[in-house]
């Protein structure tokens, strides 16, 4: 993306001479199987989606303390301020480190993914929102919808 030159130069900076900025990878998957960790210092997040298939995969997350990734990595990963690439770097440098943390927070981000995010969860929740709705308008039925679609209130 457009902050490709600042992170190649902190990258070239910090003489981190294992890092790879791959840009776009088709499929995904192909990456989180070799993958030792996945780095989110993002500012904004609506999901953090590529945090849920990297902890669905056991690798462990160092993302921004942000709405969107808090809640997919929530205490299975670690999480920083945003904005602080010292954090960042500290963070990484401790799971290329320490094999046990590593493999502790891989194993927790992917049992949080299979609990949080499965589809056998979201289609629980949904069949039971269905079901709510179903039972509060039968209580208390406050419209109708006529055969040909048209929408009457009584």
């Amino acid at each position: 993306g457009p902050s490709r030159p600042e992170a190649e130069a902190f990258i070239k900076d910090a003489q981190l001479s294992n890092v790879r900025l791959l840009g776009f990878v088709s499929p995904v998957n192909t990456i989180y199987e070799v993958a030792d960790a996945l780095a989110m210092p993002s500012i904004w997040e609506g999901f953090g989606l590529s945090a849920a298939e990297a902890q669905a995969a056991g690798v462990p997350v160092v993302a921004s303390r942000i709405e969107g990734l808090e809640e997919v990595v929530g205490d299975s990963g670690l999480l920083i301020a945003p904005g602080d690439s010292a954090a960042l770097a500290f963070n990484l440098s401790r799971l290329r480190n320490e094999e046990s943390l590593r493999r502790r927070l891989g194993e927790a981000g992917a049992q949080r993914v299979r609990r949080l995010f499965s589809i056998d969860r979201y289609i629980s929740e949904h069949e039971q929102l269905y079901e709510n709705v179903h039972a509060a308008r039968i209580a208390s039925p406050r419209s109708t919808a006529p055969e040909d679609g048209t929408h009457r209130r009584r």
